[in-house]
């Protein structure tokens, strides 16, 4: 499997090195807490080797709204999430012009299950397939891009992510298939609110810690190929303000990535 960098809805959407560790650093740990599930997402700022993308969350009934700019491209993307009654809309613009559009079919547990994505010429995006235990779980994630798809399956021990395995299918090129094992490893930080996207509770139960690491290995040649490795900063509410992402190619420990993101949030 290629490993993609880009953005994912995951159940949320989101993925061991021996070497390395992550430490997290606490701006104000005896401050008080209120209730920090009222808090929301509204403001991501990215900083990585391309340059800064800077992306704002508004919430208004119905309706949650993404825009992102980036310091290298004059556009401007917005994407329009709007509930219905067992769905949302979704709708892309660039510079408002359309170019994308999505229908989520939500359960009756509040998740997707589906999502349906079309390009602005009305042909099909991708087709994603969402599935979950009676805990609220994502349990498995199929995208599928019509040459290819990403089958994830996820497993779970204490409310975390143990491992998960991806089959990757190339149906154009099959000798490109392949299967993964994404191995991880966690902080003992509450995972309190989703900071990567305004809608990552539509995608299943977050797990109850942050990520620390991710290990991918090839599951033919049981070699680790690729580590993520995440340290944060929380705020005084408990809250990420700060991710720092780095990704490294193994067996060498060679760094290949840096990502910086900052957070802020509305009550």
């Amino acid at each position: 499997m290629k490993t993609s960098f880009k953005r994912i809805s995951s159940c949320t959407i989101v993925s061991m090195m021996f070497l390395l560790v992550s430490c997290t650093k606490s701006e104000d740990t005896a401050t008080t807490r209120k209730a920090v599930k009222e808090y929301k997402l509204s403001e991501v700022i990215r900083i990585s080797a391309s340059g800064t993308d800077t992306t704002k969350i508004t919430y208004n009934g119905n309706e949650v709204i993404q825009t992102t700019r980036y310091s290298n491209n004059t556009s401007v993307y917005t994407t329009t999430y709007t509930k219905g009654n067992g769905f949302y809309n979704s709708s892309v613009t660039v510079n408002n012009q359309p170019s994308f559009s999505s229908y989520m079919r939500v359960r009756a547990n509040g998740f997707v299950d589906s999502v349906h994505s079309r390009r602005a010429d009305k042909t099909i995006n991708n087709i994603s397939s969402y599935y979950y235990d009676n805990a609220g779980y994502c349990t498995r994630m199929i995208s599928n891009y019509i040459t290819y798809e990403n089958d994830y399956n996820m497993y779970y021990e204490n409310g975390n992510y143990k491992y998960w395995i991806n089959h990757f299918r190339n149906f154009t090129t099959p000798s490109q298939n392949r299967q993964d094992s994404i191995v991880f490893e966690f902080t003992a930080i509450p995972d309190e609110v989703s900071y990567k996207t305004g809608m990552a509770d539509r995608f299943g139960k977050a797990p109850k810690n942050l990520v620390q690491k991710r290990g991918y290995y090839n599951r033919l040649t049981r070699l680790l190929y690729q580590t993520w490795e995440y340290q944060y900063k929380i705020n005084k509410a408990g809250l990420v303000s700060e991710e720092i992402w780095n990704i490294y190619d193994q067996p060498a420990a060679r760094l290949i990535r840096t990502d910086t993101s900052r957070m802020k949030y509305i009550d």
